[in-house]
């Protein structure tokens, strides 16, 4: 008794042929990119943070608006967090800060943001601490 009988499979010829092949090696270049990426976008994240320098730098922004903001998740993991607009350069960027939204509070007295951060190792920015003001 024969395991494999390659008589028994359908052949694939022609263009037909080309065009499986091709998928099937777009999905595997595709998958393993995406696998290499995200290890190397760890990495290069992690040497930025590990290398970062001892001095911090102080930098004040006004704050356009600042809105609750809704994180994906399941009913109980789901976290309102405060999301800060400001500008920095002339451009609008979006913030979501790491603190709990409370409707208590009054979020629109507050009229500027400081961010501490320090230097990375590859350059890049790493917020320390933030601090709302009035």
């Amino acid at each position: 008794m024969k395991l494999l009988n390659p008589e028994s499979y359908r052949k694939i010829k022609g263009p037909k042929l080309k065009l499986y092949m091709f998928s099937v090696c777009l999905l595997i270049i595709t998958g393993t990119s995406l696998i290499f990426g995200n290890v190397i976008n760890g990495t290069l994240l992690g040497l930025n943070y590990i290398g970062k320098q001892n001095e911090s730098n102080n930098i004040e922004y006004k704050i356009e608006k600042i809105t609750q903001h809704k994180t994906g998740g399941r009913k109980r993991v789901r976290r309102n967090n405060p999301k800060v607009y400001f500008e920095k350069n002339g451009e609008t960027i979006k913030r979501n800060l790491s603190e709990h939204y409370s409707l208590k509070k009054n979020y629109s007295e507050y009229k500027t943001i400081k961010f501490i951060t320090n230097k990375g190792l590859l350059g890049f920015e790493i917020i320390k601490n933030y601090e709302l003001k009035k």
